[in-house]
């Protein structure tokens, strides 16, 4: 796990949106989607559920996405 995965989680929870998302952290959609792939497997969970009405985070990602935005601020 690193900064930017943690950073990237951070702000795709915020916009519920990939490309939203993407477009605020200034990388491409795809580069996005495979950090946060990378994180889901690295933690050996999904953190969002995919759709085409948006990118929601799951339970696990509720509780992560927390723990994140207090490591941020530090």
């Amino acid at each position: 796990m690193n900064f930017d995965q943690l950073l990237y989680a951070e702000v795709l929870a915020q916009h519920n949106s990939m490309q939203k998302a993407a477009d605020v952290l200034h990388i491409s959609k795809s580069g996005l989607s495979i950090t946060i792939h990378q994180l889901e497997n690295e933690l050996e969970v999904i953190l969002f559920d995919k759709s085409s009405s948006g990118t929601k985070l799951t339970s696990e990602g509720r509780q992560l996405v927390s723990s994140i935005s207090d490591i941020l601020r530090f």
